[in-house]
């Protein structure tokens, strides 16, 4: 008796760990944690159905990845470029968010997770209970490690083998066309500078990124050049200080990027820059979103601007290269003439965006 009542208490016992194990199991299967890309540490869903965007960056690479069916909304801006909506139709179904979206339009929504450019959006949201984590354009104390960053986040909250093969090719072929060009200037000495303006306001050339934690300043590196913008104290630098730098190169990016360049050229303060007298004024594309920040087209930019800066040395074709990255990840086949007006930052029809 004592044998059997000792034997049921042991089958008991194995039956609660294994119930416990199960159970915990279960959990872990349920969420993830995550290191941001400010550092914090977030626990959140394991393979979301239900999430919201606010960084621009973060849908393209959603999308160009197979998970835009996961996104409830986008960030507001995303709508007015017309080749989003080219490159992903149903982008008219998405709710347009903003930095001033309530918690109740997300807990209607069924909101999972959100993506933020901002850790301060995405504190006040874990604060009230929902998940939240940062994508930024910036990194810390630079953007050299953080290029594959979020496309990694995106495999470690997805455990999808679809999802895996296109991250993984897409990070394979930057990482070859940056070995190209870094390989190719190892022995070239250079101090030429590069200034980036922001175009996605219109405020004229005097608009930039002041910061070595840009994406702008690791592709300079990877070509070699002197990163303009860092050595500002602000984001709007006076006439007077760009004219003192006289960038080597300007690159203009964004939706406003032809009306800055030829209000610039009609402008006698620039005509006596580097990059003006020597026409080295570059258009940058923008596809789903603008080709500098960090989506699927970084590898065009990057790309394209080698040609530009070195064309004794570069002669990618990136023509191509586009032509295959929008198929590959946005699964649309695109004329030479739509090619052409995405790389030089136009409207499908040829004018500009803004």
């Amino acid at each position: 008796m004592k044998k059997s009542c000792f034997l049921l208490f042991f089958v008991m016992v194995i039956q609660s760990y294994l119930l416990i194990a199960c159970n915990n199991n279960k959990k872990t299967a349920k969420t993830v944690t995550i290191t941001d890309m400010v550092g914090d540490i977030v626990e959140v869903p394991k393979n979301p159905e239900k999430v919201a965007v606010l960084a621009r960056s973060a849908v393209d690479m959603l999308v160009a990845f197979g998970l835009g069916e996961k996104m409830t909304g986008i960030y507001y801006t995303i709508f007015d470029n017309e080749w989003a909506n080219i490159l992903y139709p149903d982008i008219d179904s998405y709710y347009k968010y903003d930095y001033n979206t309530t918690l109740e339009i997300y807990l209607t929504h069924k909101v999972e997770l959100v993506f933020c450019p901002e850790q301060y959006l995405a504190k006040n949201l874990r604060e009230h209970g929902i998940p939240a984590i940062t994508v930024s354009q910036y990194g810390n104390p630079n953007y050299d490690n953080y290029v594959f960053f979020f496309a990694d986040m995106i495999k470690q909250i997805w455990s999808d083998k679809k999802i895996s093969t296109k991250v993984e090719t897409w990070k394979n072929g930057f990482a070859d066309i940056r070995n190209q060009i870094t390989n190719a200037l190892t022995t070239v000495q250079t101090t030429k500078t590069l200034y980036y303006v922001r175009g996605d306001k219109n405020k004229g050339i005097t608009y930039t990124e002041n910061t070595e934690k840009s994406v702008q300043n690791t592709i300079c590196k990877y070509l070699k050049l002197e990163y303009a913008g860092k050595e500002f104290t602000t984001s709007e630098p006076t006439a007077e200080a760009i004219l003192q730098l006289n960038p080597d190169y300007i690159v203009v990016g964004g939706a406003y990027q032809h009306a800055i360049i030829n209000a610039a050229r009609t402008t006698a303060t620039w005509q006596s820059l580097s990059a003006f007298a020597n026409n080295n004024v570059f258009n940058i594309g923008v596809g789903f979103v603008m080709f500098e920040q960090n989506g699927v087209e970084l590898t065009v930019y990057l790309a394209d601007l080698a040609n530009k800066i070195y064309p004794e040395i570069f002669n990618f074709d990136v023509e191509r290269l586009l032509k295959e990255t929008i198929k590959t990840y946005f699964g649309k086949e695109l004329s030479d003439k739509d090619i052409y007006n995405m790389l030089h930052g136009l409207k499908r029809n040829g004018q500009p965006l803004a």
